[in-house]
């Protein structure tokens, strides 16, 4: 199995059966704690043209509520122009250390001169997570250089982010990566995507992430981290639309109250999109499913209250201590 598959399941099983007594995230916004609010959000925004346009007209246009822009890639300033056009829109920095295909390729935004240990041999970004952390090794410096070099052009391009998270969970799944991006999150000033978790939960949780204990959760609460309450990182697309459909039809009719995120993975196919990815035809479905008019009634007939990272940020994050510099050391 893929590690980005093993993250993605990973984190979805620490947090998506959100058996919460208490939403300390919907407490912050002011809601009931009987909301199912959600997040759907749009990651690999300006990958290529493809996920570009895909990814701004469902927010736009859909019921896709934010994304986040990968800021290697060659569709970034696009993205980031459609931000500065549509100031509504809810954008975030995908940041990025792994380049995944096989002839679609980018290298680190910092430089390889400055980041040696984030490249193949080839000058471009590793392809996978392991790959990362073979090279990177105790080499942090390196990983917290180009994660400054990413921010740093987004806002040099005219984005005002609101939050900061992982392309396949590169900055999640090892101990020292985590705590670096925390910090950073700290000195940019924008949220990094953190998780609530039950105590039964953290418990069958430590061989996995053991890291990312009850301890952790209570740090990052403290310093002003919004907690996400549900993470749903699984693509439910179908062999047709209409089974894609349904499938996340029912996976939103089982959404459980708190504040929950859904990944979703969009894009507009196209002969280019197609040798770009293997997974074009799925990434256009999920586009499709969520321009759909049907997707949005059925939200608001379900009472599901879409929300941003923007709002959480204002919530939660805005009103934290700002004279806390880092959180770990």
């Amino acid at each position: 199995m893929r590690p980005y598959k093993t993250f993605v399941l990973i984190l979805g099983w620490m947090v998506a059966s959100n058996g919460f007594a208490h939403s300390p995230a919907l407490e912050a916004l002011g809601l009931p704690q009987e909301t199912r609010a959600l997040i759907v959000h749009a990651d690999d925004v300006g990958m290529c043209y493809a996920a570009h346009a895909g990814s701004i007209e469902a927010m736009l246009k859909g019921s896709v509520s934010s994304g986040s822009v990968m800021m290697p890639c060659s569709w970034a300033p696009a993205t980031i122009q459609a931000c500065k056009e549509h100031p509504e829109l809810d954008m975030g920095i995908h940041l990025d250390l792994t380049n995944e295909w096989k002839v679609y390729r980018w290298g680190p935004v910092a430089g390889a001169n400055l980041v040696p240990k984030l490249v193949n041999n080839e000058g471009y970004l590793w392809p996978g997570v392991m790959d990362v952390y073979r090279s990177v090794g105790d080499s942090i410096d390196q990983v917290e250089t180009e994660i400054q070099a990413q921010i740093d052009l987004a806002r040099k391009l005219g984005l005002e982010a609101t939050h900061i998270d992982s392309h396949m969970g590169t900055l999640y799944y090892n101990e020292a990566f985590f705590k670096a991006t925390c910090n950073l999150a700290l000195k940019n000033d924008l949220p990094f995507m953190a998780f609530n978790v039950t105590d039964d939960v953290m418990s069958q949780a430590q061989s996995l992430l053991p890291f990312y204990d009850k301890a952790m959760v209570e740090k990052l609460k403290a310093v002003g981290f919004p907690l996400l309450d549900g993470f749903e990182g699984q693509e439910f697309v179908g062999e047709t639309y209409e089974e894609g459909f349904q499938n996340y039809v029912d996976y939103l009719t089982d959404l459980k109250p708190g504040v929950n995120l859904l990944i979703l993975h969009l894009g507009i196919l196209s002969e280019e999109f197609k040798h770009v990815t293997n997974r074009a035809k799925g990434r256009d479905q999920q586009y499709r499913i969520f321009t759909d008019p049907k997707m949005a009634e059925f939200l608001k007939r379900e009472d599901i209250q879409l929300l941003t990272w923007r709002e959480l940020k204002e919530a939660i994050w805005d009103k934290r201590d700002k004279s806390i510099e880092k959180v770990f050391e």
